[in-house]
């Protein structure tokens, strides 16, 4: 039977053994606090970017809105649809599904191209008179009748009943807002939900 009696094998066990164990336990603690504070960053920076991301696209939907009260408004003032549409066409990009121009009764009085005159797009996708003048409505998503992309349609009525729409589509506001956000090549993907 071996006997620990030694003074080496008495300096391993009492001194050597129990630094090591705790050198290791150390080592090991300090990984799974390092992981742990890691993923709680991580998950700061991405609920960061989605609360910055939703506020950009409320932004962006805010604009939208106030951009079709202005046309309605204006067309109301002016009477002269066609010019006031002329007049828009700086806001054709964030419009890429056309804007438009309805008179007290709900006819097509002017657009931006010519499909949407053929293929009117607004008070078939929305109700005009459930919006409050001088207020905005969203539509739900819909498929676009020339070119089959889905849309969302916003619609003012000015207090004459003047209307003005305008169809954008939900990718290019996300994108819009996630490209300032994201870095490329991230792994990264977003979902519209739409109340």
């Amino acid at each position: 039977m071996l006997r620990w009696r030694g003074l080496p094998i008495q300096l391993f066990i009492l001194t050597i053994l129990p630094l090591t164990l705790l050198l290791l336990g150390i080592a090991f603690g300090s990984l799974f606090l390092h992981q742990r504070a890691m993923r709680q960053l991580v998950g700061e920076r991405d609920e960061r970017a989605t609360r910055a991301a939703a506020s950009a696209i409320s932004e962006q939907l805010k604009h939208r809105a106030a951009a079709t009260r202005s046309l309605a408004r204006r067309a109301a003032d002016l009477g002269n649809p066609d010019h006031v549409i002329a007049d828009a066409v700086f806001l054709l990009p964030d419009f890429d599904g056309g804007i438009a121009l309805y008179d007290e009764s709900g006819l097509l009085a002017s657009s931006n191209d010519s499909a949407t005159r053929e293929q009117t797009i607004g008070p078939q996708q929305l109700a005009a008179s459930t919006a409050p003048p001088n207020t905005a409505e969203f539509s739900g998503p819909f498929t676009h009748p020339t070119n089959g992309q889905e849309m969302i349609l916003v619609m003012a009525t000015t207090p004459d009943g003047i209307s003005s729409s305008g169809a954008f589509s939900p990718e290019s506001v996300a994108r819009k807002a996630l490209d300032d956000i994201l870095i490329s090549g991230d792994k990264a993907s977003a979902v519209l939900t739409y109340n």
